[in-house]
This record gives C-alpha cells, sequence and structure tokens, in this order.
C-alpha cells in the first residue's frame, strides 16, 4: 500500500473537517424537535464535535480551514470563532 500524497491528505482532511461541519448542523436542526434522551445525546454529540472541529480547524493553514468552513450553511454559526490569521 503506498502513501498518501499531500493533495490526498489535504483532501481527506478538507472531507473530514466538512463533515464534521455538517454533523453540527444536522444536529443543530434536529435538537429542538428532539425528546429528552435524544437532547442529551445531541448535546454531547454537539459538544464534541465543535471541540474536534475547534482542533481541526487550529492545526490546518487557513486556506485548508477556509475550504472546510466553507461547508457551513451558517458560517457564523455554532462554531464561534474562528480566525483565519
Amino acid at each position: 500500500m503506498s502513501p498518501l500524497s499531500t493533495e490526498q491528505r489535504r483532501s481527506n482532511v478538507i472531507t473530514y473537517g466538512r463533515s464534521l461541519v455538517k454533523i453540527l448542523e444536522g444536529a443543530d436542526q434536529l435538537y429542538p424537535e428532539s425528546r429528552r434522551l435524544e437532547r442529551l445525546t445531541l448535546k454531547v454529540v454537539r459538544w464534541l464535535y465543535r471541540r474536534r472541529l475547534r482542533e481541526l480547524i487550529g492545526a490546518v493553514s487557513a486556506d485548508i480551514g477556509a475550504e472546510i468552513l466553507a461547508a457551513s450553511e451558517n458560517i457564523t454559526g455554532p462554531i464561534g470563532e474562528v480566525n483565519l490569521n
């Protein structure tokens, strides 16, 4: 098995990050109509994936971070403040 190229790694990171963005937005949409146990589960999911997304954005270059956040329908939504210096 050959190692991934730089472009393949970049693509994988962007795909992973965009998936986190979509999960967060989906959880936010489901939360208001959810039952008690579902709300608890969604709170945990949102907390975990927000944390992972913040860590990911902090670890990648600004251009990759911008490509990840472009998946958001509400770029200023649940992710919070992101600094792309």
